[in-house]
């Protein structure tokens, strides 16, 4: 039970052991029902199942961002993203990790890193998604906090050009119209404050369309 034993009989364990017995410790953790998404997370890093280490590891990003605690969101997050780039996992997983990681930059006031968070997860999400929706919300407030208005006028633009009453499947059509009517609302108050009222008024009159196929949403009304 001696902490001092624990460390000199784990460090007497084979690389080939190490790895086994960090696999079996994540399946028994995972099936007991183990609350603490990083415990599983690093439990399978350290098994070099990489692709289940990034599911926990986003977990566990998203749960310390919930509890305000960005620095420790952050830090998972990229633990997340090299796990998913090492492994097989799908390229939308580094995205919405990406996108994670560009909201705690921008709470903590970490602008630049927020936009460049922000158009890696645009680069890596599925376009016309939810998520890459968000995404492009997050980078135009980026750009208008540090005054580039020409990225600003481009996350604009790319909203504009697309034409969201033909994305998404009916099962999850009020999602995506949710995502999509915030992001144009969010971008389009940007536009008013940056003096670019003109595509202001384009991005609202579109989120006010979008707005009409999810009706009740308390986010998109607000």
């Amino acid at each position: 039970r001696h902490a001092l034993v624990r460390e000199a009989a784990y460090a007497m364990l084979t690389d080939e052991d190490r790895g086994v017995g960090h696999r079996l410790a994540g399946a028994w953790l995972e099936g007991a029902g183990e609350g603490a998404a990083s415990v599983l997370a690093e439990h399978f890093e350290k098994g070099e199942l990489r692709e289940r280490a990034a599911v926990w590891y986003r977990r566990a990003a998203e749960h310390a961002f919930e509890g305000n605690d960005l620095a420790l969101a952050l830090s998972w997050a990229e633990r997340g993203i090299g796990c998913a780039e090492a492994g097989s996992a799908e390229v939308g997983w580094v995205g919405e990790m990406s996108l994670l990681q560009a909201r705690a930059h921008l709470w903590r006031g970490q602008n630049r890193e927020g936009m460049r968070c922000g158009l890696t997860a645009m680069e890596k999400l599925p376009a016309g998604s939810a998520a890459w929706y968000e995404a492009i919300a997050e980078v135009a407030v980026a750009s208008a906090r540090i005054g580039d208005l020409v990225q600003l006028g481009a996350c604009s633009e790319l909203l504009l050009a697309r034409d969201p009453a033909a994305e998404g499947g009916e099962s999850r059509r009020d999602d995506l119209s949710a995502a999509q009517a915030t992001s144009l609302a969010r971008t389009a108050r940007l536009g008013f404050f940056t003096g670019q009222s003109v595509t202001g008024e384009r991005l609202l009159h579109r989120s006010r369309s979008v707005a009409r196929r999810c009706p009740g949403n308390p986010k998109v009304i607000a």
